[in-house]
């Protein structure tokens, strides 16, 4: 169903360190549960960072709680063409959203490059508050965002051009 019972959304108390990254997410535009970010650090260093940001709203929403009962009881949220029915209400998606211009709870796992044999150096895991800089919309950058852009056989005049080259070359490998 689409109806919910009375919910709030507790915040989350503890105090996290602040990661050092510009994260970006990468969603269509009706997308409102935000949940995953990427960064790359370190470009044209010899050594990039790449970091996979998950939204970690159980740091606030406890088990039993009737929140996470809707969550266990819904499991996800529905999407059909035009309309979604979610898994949480709008507030308190909200609440814990990995949102544009917000610092957001998150896990993080971080791996290093070697940035020219992309040999994996390290990786490490964090729990931290993640800065968002920014929410991307693949249908606003399909036309922009191709492969020619992406591997420099063509102009990258997006935001975040370089570290979605970095990404699509690690991907590729």
């Amino acid at each position: 169903g689409t109806g919910f019972p009375p919910l709030e959304a507790p915040p989350i108390k503890e105090e996290l360190p602040r990661a050092d990254v510009a994260a970006f997410s990468i969603d269509d535009s009706q997308t409102t549960e935000i949940d995953d970010a990427l960064s790359v650090r370190g470009l044209g260093s010899g050594t990039v960072t790449f970091g996979v940001h998950i939204a970690a709203p159980g740091l606030a929403i406890l088990p039993d709680s009737p929140i996470d009962k809707v969550a266990r009881d819904r499991l996800s949220t529905v999407y059909m063409p035009g309309w979604k029915i979610t898994m949480l209400p709008d507030a308190i998606v909200e609440k814990y959203t990995l949102a544009e211009g917000r610092d957001c709870p998150a896990l993080s796992l971080y791996v290093t490059f070697d940035e020219a044999t992309l040999e994996v150096r390290s990786s490490e895991t964090k729990l931290e508050s993640v800065p968002i800089a920014a929410n991307l919309r693949h249908d606003k950058l399909d036309a922009f965002v191709t492969e020619d852009s992406l591997t420099g056989a063509a102009p990258a005049d997006y935001p975040f051009a370089p570290e979605l080259a970095f990404t699509f070359r690690l991907a590729r490998h």
